[in-house]
């Protein structure tokens, strides 16, 4: 008798097994198992309220949130149709998900979570939804479970509009806080749309937040009756945030987690501490009691200022609002500008429109309103008078407040020594210039022309009967100290101004500018300390002995401030060099090993103001002599100069003296 035995492949020996283990689950599970199939199940993390089903907004609405429901076990056959249903009535159903399952070869876990799609149209409507599960197995048998009831809410409250802002809030001040009890009481307003659950959160913030990422932490949590209600702020929260136009507003949250739109906001003015109680009246300086408080061209074209006294109640976050006439400016810090006064400059812009079109004398009135936050403490107000008529018929001038007008056409200048146009050079040095100008067309007897060179006046000239407009006139002598005054510049400004009797505002030419090289700058001589009969002797040297740094030549370098309007300069460069010999004779000799030439730099040891320069005896005067007894050779010539590191170097002249500090003897003696 032979037998045989069955081999199995190895995927066919995990299905047999498979199959066993799934018999012997059957068959433990059979004599207890009820009708029907178990209920889905729903993750509690999902559900705001686990009575009602009540499924939070978030895992509807956001798809980074899987909105999963899991299937129990159930008695598995080799091919299984599993259905997850849904209706909203439990009569009509509809199939959300579907699949075939093959539990031999891919077991599930217990329960078996399914992530339902939420894009399907039921999954987006509002309102209670009905869950089951329905399965078929491999001989056509159905079961189905009991529903999962849920309720799906996604509309935030008031829907889609912003909540109704709090009823509107008195100034909130030290005294206000302390009558209520060290706290503010916001009225919260109802809403029709009301749920039990609505919780509103507050926010009390000195900015206005533009989306929820704004927002800072909620001072307070309500759960809201439907109706108006009190929220109470208490005076620490007031305190942190401070002065200002605080904003209160509003979020709503439903017990869905659907969260309202922010609310409209509400300003609240914010005042604390000590308010002031006195409020002097502004100041425009400018306009002065002399000219009658007047404001005139000139003025605007200066900057017209309003001042404030800064009076000591006040916090630097203080606001000042000035009022110029029918114009309020924008608002300036108290602490933008420490001092006695708070100055707020009046734009140019504002002037002209409100003075109007005149003409004359316009009666204008400077006021002020001091804020903390936005609530108003006081303020005050004084009566000016602003006049910008102007001479020429067609004004305002074009470049307004500038009186510069194109009619008034630029002088033309011309050096009375090199006879170049618009520019003077070496050879107009010491001479005055002629300047020359057409009349301008609105010229009238008596008109008065200033002339002013590099912004100092140099000329005038009034209008005679006979002129005529379009006339060359000429004006000779704009005064060489006048020039030499202003200085060598690249294009020193030079223009007029008309004046009129009558009229406060003149007109100014267009100007010329003039390239002025005729100046020479020089440096004042430096000069020698300790000299004897005009020469430097051994007395002279003597004199130095007790220095720290040893005996030495000592040169006087003047003060150097006045030459800081040339430029900026930290240096200077010094020169000293001797000629052999007591005259000069062809070619002369210098003695090299004594020179110096080096730069100084200007410090506290070397001010610009003056210094003393040393020459060192030992080293830098007593080489030059050899020890020769030609006459000749027993003295020497020394020279010293220095030069002004400005961007253009401004020299010194050179100072000369003679070396004779070899006595009789031939030995300078420094003991005695």
């Amino acid at each position: 008798m032979s037998s045989s035995t069955k081999k199995h492949s190895p995927s066919e020996w995990l299905r047999i097994q498979s199959r066993r283990a799934i018999a012997a689950w059957q068959r433990d599970r059979l004599p207890g198992l009820q009708g029907g199939l178990g209920d889905l199940i729903i993750h509690e993390a999902l559900l705001a309220d686990e009575d009602t089903g009540l499924v939070y907004s978030e895992y509807l609405k956001e798809d980074a949130l899987d909105f999963i429901l899991s299937v129990p076990k159930w008695i598995y056959s080799e091919k299984d149709t599993l259905r997850i249903e849904h209706s909203r009535d439990e009569r009509v159903w509809t199939t959300l998900y579907e699949e075939v399952k093959d539990f031999y070869n891919n077991p599930v876990p217990d329960p078996y979570p399914i992530k339902l799609d939420k894009n399907h149209d039921q999954m987006r409507l509002e309102g209670t939804h009905y869950f089951r599960t329905w399965i078929m197995n491999d001989f056509g048998e159905s079961s189905t479970s009991d529903s999962l009831v849920l309720i799906f809410d996604t509309v935030p409250p008031y829907k889609h509009l912003p909540p109704t802002p709090f009823a509107p809030v008195s100034a909130v001040t030290d005294a206000s806080l302390a009558a209520d009890g060290d706290k503010v009481t916001l009225q919260l307003p109802g809403h029709s749309d009301w749920k039990e659950g609505d919780t509103a959160y507050v926010y009390w913030m000195n900015r206005i937040p533009e989306k929820f990422e704004d927002l800072d932490e909620y001072v307070a949590e309500v759960v809201t009756t439907g109706k108006g209600q009190p929220v109470v702020i208490d005076a620490s929260i007031v305190r942190a945030v401070g002065d200002g136009g605080v904003f209160i507003l509003y979020v709503l949250v439903d017990r869905a987690g659907n969260v309202s739109l922010l609310s409209i906001y509400q300003s609240v003015a914010v005042a604390l501490g000590t308010l002031p109680t006195v409020f002097e009246d502004p100041i425009v300086p400018l306009a002065k009691a002399e000219d009658g408080y007047l404001i005139d061209q000139l003025d605007a074209e200066a900057g017209v200022e309003v001042w404030v006294k800064a009076d000591v109640a006040l916090k630097s976050t203080d606001l000042v609002v000035v009022t110029w006439q029918g114009a309020e400016l924008p608002a300036e810090t108290v602490g933008s500008a420490p001092g006695e006064y708070i100055r707020i400059r009046v734009p140019d812009d504002v002037l002209l429109k409100e003075y109007g079109s005149g003409p004359g004398n316009v009666a204008t009135k400077v006021s002020y309103t001091l804020l903390r936050g936005t609530h108003p403490m006081g303020g005050a107000d004084t009566d000016i008078v602003v006049n910008f008529e102007t001479l020429y018929p067609g004004g305002p001038d074009p470049e307004w407040p500038l009186p510069i007008h194109p009619d008034a056409t630029k002088p033309v200048v011309t050096g009375q020594g090199s006879g170049l146009r618009d520019e003077l050079d070496g050879k107009d040095t010491g001479l005055d210039a002629s300047l020359e100008f057409k009349l301008f067309s609105f010229a009238q007897k008596d008109d008065k022309l200033f002339f002013y060179w590099g912004g100092e006046e140099a000329g005038t000239y009034t209008v005679k009967e006979t002129d005529t407009p379009g006339d060359s006139i000429t004006v000779d002598d704009v005064p060489w100290d006048t020039i030499l005054n202003v200085g060598n510049h690249p294009a020193v400004p030079v223009y007029y101004e008309v004046w009129r009797s009558g009229v406060p505002n003149p007109v100014r030419s267009v100007v010329t500018e003039v390239k002025v090289d005729a100046i020479v700058i020089k440096a004042p001589d430096a000069t020698f300390d300790h000299l004897n009969s005009g020469a430097v002797t051994c007395a002279s040297i003597q004199a130095t002995k007790d220095h720290p740094d040893g005996a030495a030549v000592e040169v006087l370098i003047p003060d150097l401030s006045e030459y800081l309007k040339y430029g900026e300069f930290s240096k200077i460069r010094v020169h000293w060099w001797v000629y052999r010999g007591r005259t000069p004779v062809d070619p002369e000799e210098i003695i090299e090993k004594v020179t110096i030439e080096e730069e100084v730099d200007l410090d506290e040891d070397h001010p610009v103001t003056g210094f003393t320069y040393r020459i060192p005896y030992a080293t830098n005067v007593l080489p030059t002599y050899e020890g020769s007894d030609n006459p000749e050779y027993t003295r020497s010539r020394a020279n010293f100069e220095y030069t002004i590191l400005t961007d253009e170097e401004i020299p010194s002249g050179v100072t000369k003296v003679l070396l004779a500090f070899v006595p009789p003897s031939g030995v300078c003696d420094l003991s005695r």
